[in-house]
């Protein structure tokens, strides 16, 4: 069971977060040099990257204690399956 949270949680938190730098390109004037342009660019490129990695940290930090906080509280549940369904052991 712990393997199948895990797994999900794994995959939840890579599917949600985007680790891709975009680039933007507001303010690019064409008729500027490159130089200007590409440390333009640079700059964005590294901001973007910075605040994706950032934002994937946050994200998969509050799934895993989601997952952790999810287990332990139904780890000494009552409630259970088998063969006649799901019972309340008293």
């Amino acid at each position: 069971m712990r393997k199948i949270i895990t797994s999900a949680l794994i995959a939840a938190a890579l599917g949600l977060s985007n680790p891709a730098a975009a680039v933007s390109r507001t303010n690019y004037n064409p008729y500027n040099n490159y130089h200007n342009g590409y440390n333009h660019g640079y700059k964005d490129g590294k901001h973007d990257a910075y605040m994706n990695v950032g934002r994937a940290i946050v994200i998969t930090g509050t799934l895993v204690i989601a997952g952790i906080i999810i287990y332990e509280l139904g780890r000494d549940s009552r409630w259970t399956a088998n063969e006649k369904g799901v019972v309340y052991r008293f």
